[in-house]
Parts: C-alpha cells; structure tokens; sequence
C-alpha cells in the first residue's frame, strides 16, 4: 500500500527534540519540512565531505533553510575519508549525530531513508550473500544510547520529491547517486526503472523473508539466561546457526559490527575457561561453560577529601552505596582515591599481604571484569577496600566476616 504525504508516525515526535541528518537532497529536506510541520523540535546536522564541487552549495542550502524555519543548524567537514568512502561517510555523520544529541539532549536521531533505499538495501544485501538480522532496513533501531528513526521508509524517493514541489521545499541532487563506480548505485538505478507493481511485490518478498528470518532467530533467545548462553547447547548448533546465535545476542546488547571473522574467532574458543573479545561497545566473554557479556563501566578514578564528602558521595560502583560499606574510616584515611585494579595491587590480611589479582583467580572472576574491579586506596597508598572481598585488617568493622 503507499500511503500518502504529509505522514502521521511525526506527530508522535511533536515537541520532542529531534536530530535530523540532512544533506540538502529531496529526502532529507522533506523530511526536516515534514519533522517542522509537525512542530518537532529539530536540530539540523549535515557534514561537508568535500568530495564534489557543489557541496558548498548544498551546504548553504540547508543553511538558508534553517534560517527560514528558525532551527538550529550544525555543520561538520570531513575530509580525506580513507577506505570504504560510504561506510566511512556514514560512520562519520552518525558520529556526529550523537555528539549533536549529546550536546542538545536530544534522544532520538532521524534519517531519511526512503522505500527505495530499503529495496535497494534487500537486493544488495541478496548480491553480496548476506546473513542479515533484518532484511532491508529497519523502521527504528539504536546508535549508542539513542534511538535512530527512520520516519520515510513507507514513501518512495518520487513521493517525496512531489512533497518538496508541493511545499516549495528547495533541494540539490546529487550526482555521485548515479555514479557506476559504486555498485549500489547499479542497483539504486535498477530501482528507479521499477514500476509501481515490482516494487509491491519485491516488498512482498522482502516482508516474508523477515517473517521466516525472525521465527529463525527467535528460536535462539530461550537459550538466553541470566547466567548467558550454555556452551554445551551452542555447541550443537552449525556454523552458521552459531554465528546468527551470538549476533543476535550481541545486538540485544547493543553491540555493532560483529564481523564475520570476529565471529569465527571467537567460536574457535568457546572451549576456552576465560576468553573474551571486544563488540564495540561490549566484551563477549567465555567463562568456565557459559557465554555472557560484560559491558565495560566508564572510567573511575576518583579523590575523596574528607569524611563529610564521603558521606555526601554518590557511587554505585560498589554494588551498594559508599556510605553502608564494611569500612572504617578515620581521618587520617583521607584524602581517599576509589580507581581499578591493577595486576601488582595487594592488600593486608592475617598474615602478610596478598595479591588482588591472587584473589580474582580464586573467585573465577573473567580476566577482562578484573581491570574494571574497583578498590580504596588510603592517603598511605595502602589498599584498604576490595569490591566483594572486603576491607583489610585494619580497616574491618566489627560486623565485617
């Protein structure tokens, strides 16, 4: 079914702030009009890769019209993108994307992918013999703590360009678009010589392929416990099942380009006691029978002054609150330094003083969770606090085991 333009999905984005992305093409400005018209609080970014004569152009076309419509406008320049130029360009502009959501408190970042980039996305993706978790592109899904929104996928790039005649909307087409040196482009113009009819019925397929693709994927999420991923079932699946297995759990925790290579590598040790390896932005780990993630916590490395501070001090890394440790402070403690472990750190007990990191191989605790172990350092640099093990000798409360 096509439906008609201007589209209701935006109104319940109105009032909302909303980054768009914006190249000064047909979609993106019909989008911004449309974001606009629906009284979103938009927050334009568009970036000048520099690669064409006219991008200047386009720049200041989106410029005049974000002065018209009195929006915000964030402009970023990108130049010599070495590698693959379109994945590099849309790594870039996302980047930036989130920076600007960052910066604007904004939680949601829309772009104007369109039904034509969705079937062209299909037919590549059938091109190059991808095993997808999505055939085409996805209505919505994540970048980092944002939701991305694609608001355009149900109108083609002629319903939207007709949007723009209607509405007095200036844009620029971009002519690499329809350069043959990338061979999306080929199949951007196999698209566009489509009838109305082929495009239905290529929806169509790409429709049941996604309903056959998630009863596929589905069928691997019981196995996903609290404890992680059982390595003796993971190990009766085939190859392939085992690489859609982890992508799929790798994406419920928001993990990106999980490459076919990682993912061979990984299995390769999944009979390993305790490896793990890096999905931006998780490590998947294998330990002692099971296959978990860990997400990494931010930084820590943090000065505590005084007595009064510590009572005020608002810190979870502990697993509790500061203030209800097994801990007792004096004065003299102070200043106070709460960071991570590091492999030579040791702490007083009975007899001597022995190794934190002696202690993690006792609990099993994976490799890659100990460099993120928070402990308490005195003003004497004596460890004094150890996450889970406890305080040292001097430093237990009488309740303390």
């Amino acid at each position: 079914m096509w439906y008609s333009i201007p589209m209701n999905p935006l109104t319940q984005f109105q009032h909302q702030k909303c980054v768009l992305l914006v190249s000064g093409g047909p979609d993106s400005m019909a989008l911004a009009h449309m974001a606009i018209t629906h009284q979103v609080e938009v927050f334009l970014v568009s970036v000048n890769y520099h690669k064409r004569e006219q991008s200047h152009q386009d720049i200041a076309l989106v410029q005049r019209f974000a002065l018209q419509h009195g929006c915000p406008l964030f402009v970023f320049d990108a130049y010599d993108l070495v590698g693959n130029f379109q994945a590099k360009a849309r790594d870039f502009r996302y980047q930036k994307a989130m920076e600007v959501a960052k910066q604007v408190n904004a939680s949601i970042i829309m772009s104007a992918h369109h039904l034509d980039d969705h079937l062209e996305t299909y037919l590549w993706q059938l091109k190059r013999n991808h095993k997808p978790l999505y055939y085409g592109i996805k209505p919505s899904t994540w970048l980092s703590e944002f939701t991305l929104i694609r608001p355009c996928l149900e109108y083609s790039k002629e319903q939207l360009i007709d949007y723009n005649h209607q509405h007095h909307v200036d844009y620029v087409i971009d002519e690499s678009n329809s350069s043959p040196m990338y061979t999306r482009n080929v199949i951007r113009q196999e698209i566009q010589g489509m009838s109305q009819e082929d495009k239905l019925k290529l929806l169509e397929s790409i429709k049941h392929a996604n309903q056959g693709l998630k009863a596929s994927l589905d069928s691997f999420k019981p196995h996903f416990t609290p404890q992680g991923i059982d390595v003796n079932w993971f190990k009766t699946l085939t190859q392939e099942e085992q690489h859609a297995c982890l992508r799929v759990y790798l994406n419920r925790h928001k993990a990106t380009k999980a490459s076919m290579d990682a993912l061979e590598q990984f299995v390769l040790h999944v009979d390993h006691k305790d490896y793990h390896q890096f999905f931006s932005p998780v490590y998947l780990l294998v330990h002692h029978g099971w296959i978990k993630v860990f997400h990494p916590p931010v930084p820590l490395q943090v000065t505590v002054t005084s007595m009064s501070e510590w009572q005020n001090l608002s810190l979870d890394v502990f697993g509790s609150p500061l203030q209800s440790l097994k801990l007792n402070l004096t004065e003299s403690d102070f200043p106070l330094t709460l960071r991570y472990a590091k492999p030579k750190d040791r702490m007083q007990i009975k007899v001597g003083r022995k190794k934190v990191f002696n202690w993690f191989s006792e609990k099993k605790i994976p490799r890659i969770i100990r460099q993120y172990w928070p402990l308490i350092v005195n003003a004497e640099k004596a460890i004094i606090y150890v996450k889970e093990w406890g305080a040292d000798m001097v430093h237990r409360t009488n309740n303390n085991p």
